[in-house]
């Protein structure tokens, strides 16, 4: 609450669905209607940990957050905002190790917003920034790489080819 009222923009990653298994009431009470939270990240193991086999994530899920964005690995993302649903696409790339992945792809959905970058945009720089770590084993991607594959729309170096 008291960074919201600072004015600064918050964010939540619910970072296990072990954990939203095990404590999805709690979660939940942190999140309902309190408004505290701009974006939520969640995977899609997560985000069916929290909404159950039956539920809908859309509406779920969208009135936890501004913004409420579910990787779906390689099939890219969904964002939900004001109960509308964005889509963005994985590029197609040989996976080598998806360590850090998720975290790559939270970094970039968050530097293209902090930016000014559209929920089209972001949507769409996160699928490519999650991808590019998914190149080598580890996290041993330097700035520079991940710029060129950003940048590229995930066809150059070291991305692209599916093979």
């Amino acid at each position: 609450e008291t960074m919201k009222s600072a004015g600064a923009s918050t964010s939540v990653d619910l970072a296990s669905f072990e954990m939203v298994r095990a404590r999805r009431d709690a979660i939940r009470g942190v999140l309902d209607g309190r408004e505290l939270v701009d974006i939520l990240f969640c995977n899609e193991d997560e985000a069916d940990a929290f909404v159950g086999p039956d539920g809908d994530k859309v509406e779920v899920l969208g009135p936890l957050a501004q913004i409420v964005v579910v990787s779906l690995g390689a099939r890219g993302c969904m964002a939900i905002h004001e109960g509308k649903v964005t889509r963005a696409g994985a590029p197609d790339i040989r996976v080598v190790d998806t360590t850090g992945a998720g975290d790559f792809f939270t970094a970039g959905f968050l530097c293209s917003r902090l930016r000014g970058g559209s929920l089209e945009e972001s949507c769409r720089v996160a699928c490519l920034s999650g991808a590019a770590a998914c190149l080598q084993l580890g996290t041993d991607i330097s700035l520079e790489e991940l710029k060129e594959f950003v940048s590229s729309g995930g066809g150059g170096e070291g991305g692209g080819g599916g093979d």
